[in-house]
């Protein structure tokens, strides 16, 4: 969640590629998982609408993760190195093991990374407030035992039965610079996962039975393949120039079966999209430099449904998450940033973006719903921009300014799904969905004090409208319907008329002395809808950290805390309210935990140790389907080769 906006309306983008998708949908993801952080060299956030740069789906901001490169020798000689990783933290008995190797000559190198991690059950804290009461404890599960479902007493209710699962991370990069200035990039990047449960949906209950004895997502897979050009040469139209052309899949599932019922639900996406990006920038004098380029991608949706009989392997048709007779979205968009210095101490930008989005998807299969339209088709398009300055008196102080304007085109996910978001409850199409935009002001401060520390100070305002919400709806003139077997009410997306978030933050590391120092955040952030003054969704409570550190040389020691603030029951949003199973009566509770970590590091070998929640506080974070971990000791060891 970032400043009031998650999901699908905050953009990933991985090695210049975004991997945001048509169906990437507006509750919480775990896609973000598939990216392996023992391969990165940087990660970056951008926060506020990122569109002019990044298009489409920016919203809130932008994680920008760079995977690491291949390095060249600097001699005639092969250049070679690796590390080794292992990890293993007690909270969910992780076992990590990483390996990566590095072989270059003077044109060419090559990268390869493999990792894997295993995760237990986790287990939650034991160190309970009195306000939770019996909330999160997980005193039974569902067991299939002789062809029936059984309940069966969890021996100890602190643990998440039914919350683990396997990852493997894998990894190529092969690349050849012919001459200076000159390079070209291959990349294949592969992530799997076994089965992971949908722990939310397994500890619902209905009539005091549980409601589901089966539900989680299947493999959640994602294959990125990236050839890319980098030429730096000055003539007339460019300096610099990168062009990525990127061919990703995605393949994910969902998977339901009620409790005491033979027949497995499953609901398939394939996801292709194909995509290029050119970017160019060209400096014209000491003042003057202008950045401009091209985004062009082309999304295929396949989905289907079936339902599998446990017991005689017997299937059959049932409806698809997004309309089986296929979708396809194209987008393309032109941007251009110029960046000028006034004077020595103040800086200036302005830049514009032009978007064209097309979205088709076809709901001429009436097999289970009754669509009184035969296809959904999209076709907008939107200009978007930002101006900004920066103003540096000395060295002490910096200023900045900037107003920027974001753009989301609603996805498949938004017009054309059909789906329960909780119990009781169905999401149907709304072929009249209209992108959503935002306008941000920001003003930040930033006062360095003394050698190495720093004080950053910023406050922002969004407006938003024509931000796409849940709405009460109708199918066929009907407030209900039934499905999978449970009449239900029928809700659409639609866009609210305004929505307004603003908020404060703050960043500081100070020095005590060269070797002790304190680092500490804080942000927060109100947003309501204006027309129905309720609370948005995805605004979260006050949340911080503060540590005290000690760094000497390789070694470094840090204790901490982690904060995060209440929302009473009746400030959250209409939409979490209704997820009762995921919230105490009271509403998101405050809490705090008590961290510490160390690490040393030597020529060839590293250790990172330490202890999150030390006191053992049961706590369950905002909008999360699970608790928060307990006490957790980890220990991790590096070997370079």
């Amino acid at each position: 969640m970032i400043r009031g906006f998650s999901a699908n309306k905050v953009l990933i983008v991985v090695d210049g590629v975004r991997m945001n998708n048509a169906i990437f949908r507006g509750g919480n993801l775990q896609n973000v998982i598939n990216v392996d952080p023992l391969s990165l060299e940087s990660a970056e956030v951008i926060y506020g609408p990122g569109s002019l740069i990044y298009g489409s789906d920016a919203l809130g901001g932008v994680m920008s993760f760079q995977t690491k490169r291949p390095e060249y020798s600097n001699n005639d000689s092969l250049f070679f190195k690796g590390n080794v990783m292992a990890r293993y933290s007690s909270a969910n008995s992780e076992r990590t093991a990483h390996v990566d190797l590095n072989f270059g000559a003077k044109k060419w190198a090559f990268y390869s990374s493999v990792s894997a991690s295993d995760f237990s059950d986790l287990r939650a804290g034991r160190n309970r407030a009195s306000k939770y009461g019996d909330f999160g404890l997980r005193e039974w599960y569902v067991k299939r035992d002789a062809g029936q479902d059984v309940i069966i007493a969890n021996s100890d209710s602190n643990f998440m039965i039914s919350s683990g699962y396997s990852q493997l991370n894998l990894m190529q990069k092969i690349a050849f610079k012919p001459k200076p200035g000159l390079e070209f990039n291959y990349g294949v990047i592969y992530s799997t996962t076994t089965d992971i449960p949908r722990y939310d949906r397994l500890i619902e209950t209905r009539n005091g039975l549980p409601r589901n004895a089966e539900w989680y997502c299947g493999p959640q897979e994602w294959l990125l393949n990236k050839i890319q050009l980098e030429h730096s040469n000055a003539n007339l139209f460019y300096d610099r120039m990168n062009v990525v052309a990127a061919w990703q899949h995605f393949k994910e599932s969902r998977n339901d079966r009620r409790f005491q019922s033979d027949w497995l639900r499953q609901r398939t996406e394939n996801v292709d999209v194909v995509s290029i990006n050119l970017d160019f920038d060209k400096k014209f004098s000491e003042r003057d430099e202008i950045f401009y380029g091209f985004e062009g991608s082309y999304n295929m949706v396949q989905s289907e449904g079936r339902e599998v009989n446990i017991q005689t392997g017997a299937q059959q048709a049932v409806s698809s998450r997004y309309p089986s007779a296929g979708s396809e979205i194209y987008q393309s968009s032109f941007y251009t940033l110029y960046q000028r210095k006034l004077n020595p101490k103040l800086t200036s930008n302005i830049g514009l973006r032009y978007t064209w989005y097309n979205l088709l998807s076809d709901l001429s299969d009436r097999s289970f719903f009754d669509f009184p339209y035969e296809e959904i088709q999209l076709n907008t398009n939107a200009v978007t921009g930002n101006a900004g300055l920066v103003f540096t008196p000395n060295r002490k102080w910096q200023f900045s300014s900037n107003i920027s304007s974001g753009f989301r085109a609603p996805n498949l996910d938004d017009v054309a799904k059909v789906f329960d978001s909780e119990p009781g409850t169905v999401i149907v199409p709304n072929p009249n969905l209209k992108p959503e935009y935002a306008y941000t002001g920001e003003l930040a401060l930033i006062r360095t004090l003394g050698k190495n520390s720093k004080l950053q100070v910023n406050a922002f305002y969004t407006y938003a409208f024509n931000a796409i919400v849940r709405g009460v709806s109708q199918f066929n003139g009907s407030d209900s319907i039934m499905y999978d077997a449970t009449l239900s009410q029928v809700q659409t997306l639609v866009n609210t008329e305004s929505a307004e978030i603003y908020g404060l933050s703050y960043n500081a590391e100070v020095y005590l002395t060269d070797e002790i120092g304190i680092k500490s955040s804080l942000s927060w952030i109100q947003g309501r809808d204006r027309s129905s003054n309720e609370s948005l969704r995805h605004v979260p409570p006050l949340f911080g950290a503060t540590n005290v550190f000690y760094r000497r040389e390789n070694f470094y020691v840090q204790l901490g805390s982690r904060y995060n603030g209440a929302i009473a029951f009746n400030d959250l949003a209409p939409s979490e309210q209704a997820k009762t199973h995921i919230y105490p009566t009271e509403g998101s509770l405050a809490w705090y935990t008590l961290d510490t970590k160390l690490s040393y590091e030597m020529k060839t070998f590293a250790v990172q140790a330490g202890c999150d929640n030390i006191l053992d506080r049961f706590y369950w974070a905002y909008s999360s389907g699970i608790s928060a971990p307990g006490r957790n000791w980890y220990l991790s060891l590096k070997f370079k080769i």
